[in-house]
């Protein structure tokens, strides 16, 4: 087992990453990112999933269609139960999530909150609808073959 990573006191901020759980919903949950957490937890994708598993697991998600997300998520179908429980406790280690007891964490609101749409402000929103409108789609297949 490697070191366990320093403590990080996270600036509060505006400057978050925020996505959407179901993108198709009008009314959904949204997932905020700390930029700075972000930024930590890039290169550990163990801790980045098992971090949003959690906030889930404490917003009561119940699906998420959001292909990054499910990205971050996928990483914990590789790995074991333990290799799990060291990736929470590294994410103790960093701040990003608060022991409560022996059987119960919490995710520090500041590095990961899951928030409801409504929540976010409202000229954000505009320019966000404004913005997932005039994107064009994902790249067809045949823009994506390598050879």
């Amino acid at each position: 087992m490697e070191p366990l990573p320093p403590y990080r006191i996270l600036p509060p901020d505006e400057d978050r990453v925020f996505m959407e759980l179901q993108p198709d919903l009008a009314d959904t949950l949204v997932v905020s990112w700390h930029r700075d957490a972000l930024r930590d937890l890039w290169p550990y994708p163990y801790e980045t999933g098992a971090l949003l598993r959690l906030a889930l697991l404490q917003a009561e998600a119940r699906t998420v269609d959001n292909f990054a997300l499910s990205l971050c998520l996928m990483s914990l179908e590789y790995v074991t139960p333990a290799e799990e429980c060291e990736a929470v406790e590294r994410l103790i280690a960093r701040g990003f999530v608060e022991r409560v007891d022996d059987t119960y964490v919490s995710v520090n609101t500041l590095a990961l909150n899951v928030i409801e749409r409504a929540l976010l402000p409202a000229q954000f929103r505009m320019e966000w609808n404004a913005a997932k409108a005039d994107w064009p789609g994902p790249p067809s297949a045949q823009q994506l073959t390598l050879l």
